[in-house]
């Protein structure tokens, strides 16, 4: 196993000076060890981060439909409070009577 591991790190150095092309092609093989594709491997490296990053994209975007929600319910709630207590946020400095904020994080 340190073997692999020597020459992973030789291969990630060698790899940070002359990054694998498309069309490049290496099976690196360790005697009768293992067998290791390199081109594929990085292939399904990129596939991977592009799945990751459109679920980023997604989950963002469930997040600012939520805050949205979020702030027309605190807007709701502000203006009935507003109404019975006579104050405004600017009155309060932002803040309700437990002194935690009733502004949203989010612009």
């Amino acid at each position: 196993m340190a073997e692999v591991r020597a020459a992973m790190t030789i291969i990630g150095a060698s790899l940070s000076n002359n990054p694998i092309r498309p069309r490049m092609n290496f099976v690196i093989q360790f005697g009768d060890q293992a067998e290791i594709p390199v081109a594929q491997i990085a292939a399904e490296a990129g596939k991977s981060g592009a799945a990751t990053e459109r679920q980023l994209r997604e989950d963002v975007r469930l997040l600012e439909d939520h805050n949205v929600a979020v702030r027309i319910g605190n807007d709701r709630v502000s203006g009935v409070l507003n109404g019975a207590t006579g104050q405004s946020p600017s009155q309060t400095g932002g803040r309700g009577r437990s002194g935690t904020s009733t502004r949203s994080a989010m612009p």
